[in-house]
């Protein structure tokens, strides 16, 4: 079993902190970092968690989300308006989260799912050959790509040794998951749904995105190489 490093540097590096937006949240590193061997031991600290949370709900409404407003009202892009807007929408779905958490555990997912989604937040809007992620199951592996974002009417298109790609998971998709040689997540983090029954399935699984299901298309044939966290497009589908 890989030794697991709870703490991280503050400057540079990608697995490291500082990697994008998360410089919203420099004054509790050390806080989420304690958070995160807790949780690996299986400990809570109330007053830690209670205190991290209030924080950073804040910092998401009064800074995170007024920032992307912010940028998407200035960019003269449509382009960039578009993954602006994308943006908003996704965080309105872990805001919403937030409001609900009340058990310290949904407390530490909310948290941990923030940290991770800011992190990989970037003002970069050059088309990417690689997308990058938060490595959450160990493995490499290769295969078509499947976009998942309506489960009614993306459930049949999903084949076995396909690679589930999809905004995040719930326990509804499991039968996609159990046929999915690997999952690849627009958000989430080291806790979230995708991240554990990956790692119960014992497959590759890279989360936090953030773009995943608009850049890959349908039948996309892509590397998800868990170990470094990059999604490579190996071919386009025709």
């Amino acid at each position: 079993m890989a030794k697991l490093k709870f703490k991280r540097e503050k400057k540079g590096g990608k697995d490291n902190w500082g990697a994008g937006w998360d410089y919203l949240l420099k004054d509790f590193y050390d806080d989420l970092d304690q958070i995160t061997k807790d949780n690996y031991f299986r400990r809570y600290n109330p007053k830690l968690i209670n205190k991290v949370f209030k924080n950073l709900f804040q910092i998401l409404n009064s800074e995170a989300i007024p920032r992307m407003r912010k940028l998407k009202n200035q960019s003269p892009v449509k382009t960039e308006k578009k993954i602006c807007q994308d943006w908003l929408n996704q965080i309105k779905q872990l805001n919403k989260f937030f409001k609900k958490a009340r058990k310290l555990s949904e407390k530490v997912i909310a948290i941990d799912s923030l940290a991770q989604f800011l992190r990989e937040t970037k003002t970069d809007w050059q088309p990417k050959k690689e997308i990058k992620g938060v490595a959450v199951s160990q493995g490499v592996a290769q295969g078509r790509a499947k976009i998942v974002l309506d489960f009614d009417k993306d459930f049949s298109k999903m084949k076995k040794g396909d690679i589930l790609i999809t905004d995040e998971t719930d326990p509804t998709m499991l039968p996609l998951m159990l046929k999915a040689k690997a999952i690849v997540t627009d958000t989430g983090g080291l806790l979230c749904h995708a991240a554990i029954i990956s790692r119960e399935l014992k497959i590759p699984c890279i989360t936090g995105t953030k773009i995943a299901t608009q850049v890959l298309k349908d039948n996309d044939l892509i590397e998800v190489d868990a170990k470094r966290g990059l999604v490579k497009i190996l071919e386009k589908a025709k």
